[in-house]
């Protein structure tokens, strides 16, 4: 069965039911529910959405950056800090500077859905592996060149590593 309950204001209620056996005697016992009761979010604020983050910062590192430090507005003027945990940005590629815009899912939310924007950094090499070959003395250059790899791997700002080709 349902029931509705009416006039209950955000926060927790306590609703005490009667509870009836199959041929619609009263039970021996009281059920009670703690309910909670959210109110609509009407407004999402926060001073400064957007964030930068390293080259090769995963999706979920960068939306960590952007769950916090929002204020919600509820109906009836009330505010309250808020945590939006729900992002998403389908072309997010940590390994292609630029700038993404995520949209947030917020439940129980009646306006537009919050949007901020990730700076991807330019990669910046931090160190590089060292390549030492030797070879005879008299060796010839082209011979000398082609003991050299054609590529190299780099740790870059914020320990993403990338291999570059070599020329």
């Amino acid at each position: 069965s349902t029931a509705t309950v009416k006039g209950v204001k955000k926060g927790t209620a306590t609703i005490v039911a009667t509870v009836k056996n199959a041929d619609e005697t009263v039970a021996d016992k009281l059920v009670s529910f703690q309910v909670t009761v959210n109110a609509k979010i009407t407004e999402l604020t926060k001073t400064n959405a957007n964030i930068s983050v390293e080259y090769g910062t995963t999706k979920a590192n960068a939306i960590s950056g952007l769950t916090g430090g929002w204020t919600a507005t509820y109906e009836g003027g009330t505010t309250e800090s808020y945590t939006i945990e729900k992002w998403d940005c389908a072309n997010y590629n940590p390994k292609a500077p630029g700038e993404y815009v995520f949209t947030a899912t917020v439940d129980n939310y009646t306006g537009t859905a919050p949007q901020a924007t990730v700076t991807v950094k330019q990669g910046v090499i931090k160190s590089y592996e060292t390549v030492n070959r030797t070879v005879p003395v008299g060796t010839s250059e082209s011979v000398a060149l082609a003991t050299l790899p054609t590529e190299i791997k780099a740790t870059l700002v914020g320990d993403a590593t990338e291999t570059f080709r070599v020329t």
